[in-house]
């Protein structure tokens, strides 16, 4: 009897401390968005192919570049969003919302850029620093 009214006691406790656990079903729902083949034209402001433009998958590695007619192919989720940019213009973020075909991606100059655009050139067999050479010839 004494047992019985002791385990009663420590169920009833474990209930209203929160120690009992009943089961249930762990149900993950997952949607999986379908991959389309997206294609288009990156152009400036002037209508003018932009040769080389980054196309890239928001917060994805993948990405791809135009080409000689700023034309781009790339493979990405029905619901994806894509990110377009190039140096001296602002970035372009349009989401694709299941259409194969976006058109012509128009990018706006971003003049503040390029005051911070430096190109460095050389030759990889010549190292020049302040116009001195490490080797006998002159450097270019």
């Amino acid at each position: 009897m004494r047992k019985k009214m002791l385990f009663s006691m420590m169920f009833m406790a474990g209930i209203a401390g929160g120690l009992v656990t009943f089961p249930s079903q762990a149900m993950a729902s997952v949607t999986q968005s379908k991959t389309i083949k997206v294609s288009g034209q990156v152009v400036d402001q002037d209508g003018q192919p932009l040769i080389g433009a980054t196309v890239k998958v928001k917060n994805a590695k993948l990405g791809v570049v135009t080409d000689f007619d700023g034309n781009f192919t790339i493979d990405v989720a029905s619901d994806g969003v894509l990110v377009f940019s190039y140096v001296g213009y602002k970035d372009r973020e349009i989401a694709v919302r299941g259409r194969a075909n976006l058109e012509t991606i128009q990018l706006a100059d971003d003049t503040n850029m390029l005051e911070q655009v430096v190109v460095v050139g050389g030759r990889p067999d010549r190292f020049c620093i302040y116009r001195e050479c490490r080797r006998t010839e002159a450097c270019l």
